[in-house]
């Protein structure tokens, strides 16, 4: 278990990063809140309106180096900025008022929560309500069915290259992250292969290595992979365990 001084800094870490990306984002105005789930199993992470983006211990454990955690949370950000978040919640509260098999007054609940923050553009306060922080951030999210379509984690990934480098950061760190990943089916089934998404990060980087406007070319050469601080160390060495990697969403 890790001391409180130890779990702040890795907290405070994780938001200089996310904030960081956040406010290259279409919505630098969001109260952005970046946090890490005590989940030493699974590779994930989620997020939710309003700008809360979670990573697990065990995600934490398997990035090399700052840029591919920045590659993360660019996705996680990307997904609030589209507000596939909350399209996938709104459908899941109708499907559960048509009797779908869900888990019933837990899933019910976050979801009407959250369908009433599509009609106030994505200002979900869980801040305010910290029962239902309590039930996404233990994982309930999970229940919310097989996540985005492929569509739209493919648009996530590509806002995320844009991200990482308006903040500066390689991508293609972030796609190495990728190739990390293992599973299918259940949760992920609707995620795209890891090799489509690695071969659009790809093509997005030599597009913009042909750019003929100076301002928008790529010298792919200037791009950060920054090391990670010695306040990440408290997460721990990499489990060889596991076998989903990707994020819940």
């Amino acid at each position: 278990m890790l001391s409180g001084a130890a779990e702040e800094k890795l907290n405070t870490y994780v938001n200089t990063v996310g904030r960081n990306l956040a406010m290259q984002s279409p919505r630098p105005e969001l109260a952005w809140t970046f946090g890490v789930l005590k989940d030493t199993e699974r590779f994930n992470a989620l997020s939710a309106p309003a700008g809360y983006v979670f990573v697990t211990r065990r995600l934490l454990q398997g990035v090399d180096n700052e840029a591919q955690l920045a590659g993360v949370l660019a996705h996680e950000i990307a997904h609030v900025v589209l507000k596939h978040a909350l399209h996938q919640y709104v459908s899941v509260k109708v499907s559960t008022c048509k009797g779908a098999a869900v888990t019933g007054a837990v899933v019910s609940t976050v979801a009407s929560k959250v369908v009433g923050a599509s009609r106030l553009d994505g200002r979900l306060d869980l801040d305010a309500d910290t029962e239902l922080m309590g039930k996404m951030v233990e994982g309930t999210v999970d229940a919310f069915g097989k996540g985005n379509r492929k569509d739209e984690e493919l648009a996530a990934d590509a806002l995320a290259v844009e991200l990482l480098l308006s903040a500066g950061y390689d991508p293609g760190e972030y796609s190495l992250l990728l190739g990390k990943t293992t599973g299918g089916g259940g949760l992920w089934a609707n995620h795209p292969s890891k090799e489509d998404r690695q071969e659009q990060i790809a093509d997005l980087l030599k597009a913009r290595q042909k750019e003929t406007d100076p301002l928008a070319r790529v010298d792919v050469a200037s791009l950060q992979r920054p090391a990670l601080p010695a306040a990440f160390a408290v997460v721990g060495p990499v489990k060889k365990s596991t076998g989903v990697a990707k994020d819940a969403k």
